[in-house]
């Protein structure tokens, strides 16, 4: 069928592939799915999800969005969706004929798939990864990860999930997943990492880090004692050293005696610390 299309309109492009899809999607077929898994990890990282296929038959073509919380991860671009082994040698050893991208900045992302105008197809399996995405976390919180029927610009309406199956197009059973993202927790004052804060010893740490040959702290914000977005500096060290022997003001919040997150947008890159994460607040990955 989709040589006849081709044969009658000169080109078989995938917004006419889709828009097709829209027009003759049948009931949800039970013999097939489509998933995207889940993943966590800390503001200002990345997450990275696959999507599977299953299907009892080969499968000459897809089409699918995904829509997130563009509040707390970012849509990805072209570069950041990698095509499985399996997608990328489907057609007679190499990549699908056609492979349609959109990216919608509030949101969204769209594949639609020829797999060859000649036969080829992906073969039937069972959670047949199709493809890896990369995603920007932007904010704690959590998103979903769901298909969706969506509106481009310029564009028809995409349904949610396609898939092209010899003549028939197929609805597959669809299985949504989500990102949690965690705001960073640290210890600010903590220059050492080792789960508190001693204005001697942090100081000594920070000065030696500075000036001499010793270790990088293992949290940069914990090493920004006063919180001015620049950490390590003397400035850190004397305030350390104030707020311990001098009765001066105790390093800014998060610290110096509880772990939390940064109120400050700043630059600074922190781990997640071990010291923090036995003081009970969740690191990514943690089990719920």
């Amino acid at each position: 069928m989709l040589e006849a299309l081709r044969r009658a309109t000169g080109f078989l492009s995938v917004p006419a592939f889709t828009m097709f899809c829209v027009m003759l999607a049948a009931q949800t077929d039970q013999d097939h799915e489509i998933a995207i898994s889940s993943a966590s990890g800390l503001v200002g990282d990345e997450a990275v999800v696959t999507i599977s296929f299953t299907s009892i038959d080969a499968v000459g073509g897809w089409s699918f969005n995904v829509c997130n919380d563009p509040e707390i991860v970012d849509p990805p671009e072209f570069a950041e969706v990698e095509m499985s082994e399996a997608v990328a040698t489907a057609s007679g050893g190499g990549p699908p004929d056609v492979t349609y991208f959109l990216v919608d900045p509030d949101g969204a992302f769209h594949i639609g798939v020829i797999v060859g105008f000649f036969g080829n197809t992906l073969a039937a399996g069972e959670d047949t990864i199709a493809y890896t995405v990369h995603y920007d976390l932007l904010a704690e919180g959590e998103s979903t990860l769901e298909f969706c029927d969506h509106d481009y610009p310029s564009t028809p309406t995409q349904p949610a999930a396609a898939f092209f199956i010899d003549v028939d197009l197929v609805v597959p059973v669809i299985f949504n997943g989500s990102i949690e993202v965690i705001e960073h927790d640290f210890l600010r004052g903590d220059a050492n990492g080792d789960g508190s804060v001693n204005g001697l010893t942090d100081a000594i740490f920070l000065l030696t880090w500075k000036y001499a040959t010793g270790g990088t702290p293992p949290c940069l914000d914990e090493a920004d004692v006063d919180d001015n977005r620049v950490a390590g500096t003397m400035a850190d060290a004397l305030f350390l050293l104030d707020y311990t022997f001098l009765d001066g003001l105790a390093p800014p919040a998060p610290g110096p005696f509880d772990c939390g997150p940064d109120a400050t947008v700043d630059p600074l890159e922190c781990e997640p610390l071990p010291a923090c994460a036995a003081r009970g607040r969740r690191q990514p990955g943690d089990v719920v």
